[in-house]
């Protein structure tokens, strides 16, 4: 014998059921709608571009590349503090740790949204990004965030929407360190391989933190590359112009521990993100190989941050490119 979850006596039963189930339906459309007009849809580096928005000329979205601080520099400010001192123009910087290409088309599309145009966006490409250091550690998927900035019904019923909404894609901790590791086209491991405490310091742990950091295959599918190409597009659409930026990395330190590997392995990363980029005839400022170990932050592992001296370097290189190309485009609103 079959048994049902719900079972109507009659057609009237079978009515009264639908009819209450869409009621209740309503019910929770109405509850939602009203925590979604009483609560604000946004973040915190959200609020921060709308408060700057619309008498900022240049923006500069980055990773915690932008603006980590060493203990030991005397000179406290971002690298996009520093170009904005160097430009007559307002450089505002937008930054937070592991924010990445998809988050900055998030922002570049919430910009299109509004009726106004920067003079240009300087965005950060960061090799670590392609890294599953990066792309699958769950504390950066920044889920929401991209869900608020990406679609504009998602902004209103977020909440009605998340009642609804499997939440099993979310990225767990298990799934992140059972994520395959490559150096280039070979796997060499695991995630948890590659996780331990900082403070112990050795050759070896050093090499592995070089290629879970920078030496994984940069291809076509990866979701960076399909963000690149969202930014570009939007570039077109809108008339923004875009610098892309790759930050430098410790290429020699990365050389001594991978010979013969690390830089023909980034390199081939590199010249496959500047084609894309420069086969769309946008602007790329390559500084990947420009610095040694000395311009970088005194960390046990290479995580790539800079010192004063490197934020100084990269900041000097990036207000020049603005000042031989940033002539011809001016301040507007689009419609």
């Amino acid at each position: 014998m079959k048994h049902h979850l719900f079972t109507f006596n009659s057609k009237s039963d079978k009515k009264l059921f639908c009819i209450k189930f869409l009621l209740f339906c309503f019910l929770i459309i109405v509850i939602q709608l009203f925590f979604s007009a009483v609560v604000p849809i946004s973040f915190k580096t959200l609020d921060e571009l709308k408060a700057n928005l619309k008498d900022t000329e240049i923006f500069l979205f980055g990773s915690s590349f932008n603006h980590w601080i060493d203990e030991q520099d005397k000179d406290k400010r971002y690298i996009s503090q520093i170009v904005n001192s160097l430009q007559q123009k307002k450089v505002h910087g937008i930054s937070k740790a592991a924010f990445n290409l998809e988050i900055f088309h998030g922002f570049i599309n919430y910009i299109s949204k509004t009726n106004y145009t920067p003079q240009l966006f300087i965005v950060e490409i960061n090799l670590r990004s392609f890294s599953p250091e990066w792309e699958m550690r769950p504390e950066y998927e920044y889920k929401i965030e991209l869900q608020i900035l990406n679609n504009d019904l998602q902004k209103i019923f977020y909440e009605l929407l998340s009642v609804f909404k499997d939440n099993t894609t979310e990225i767990s901790t298990e799934t992140f360190l059972k994520t395959s590791i490559y150096k280039g086209k070979e796997k060499v491991g695991v995630v948890s391989d590659f996780i331990f405490d900082d403070k112990k310091i050795t050759s070896e742990r050093i090499r592995k933190k070089f290629i879970f950091h920078y030496l994984s295959p940069v291809e076509k599918t990866h979701k960076q590359i399909i963000a690149l190409k969202k930014i570009i597009e939007l570039s077109k659409i809108y008339n923004f112009k875009i610098l892309f930026y790759i930050p430098p990395v410790d290429y020699k330190s990365g050389e001594k521990q991978c010979p013969d590997e690390f830089i023909s392995i980034t390199g081939k990363s590199i010249t496959f993100i500047k084609n894309i980029i420069e086969k769309n005839n946008s602007n790329v400022l390559d500084l990947s190989y420009s610095l040694t170990f000395d311009y970088f932050s005194d960390e046990n592992y290479p995580y790539g941050h800079l010192n004063q001296k490197g934020r100084l370097f990269v900041a000097n290189l990036i207000s020049k490119w603005i000042d031989e190309n940033l002539i011809e485009h001016s301040t507007k609103y689009h419609k």
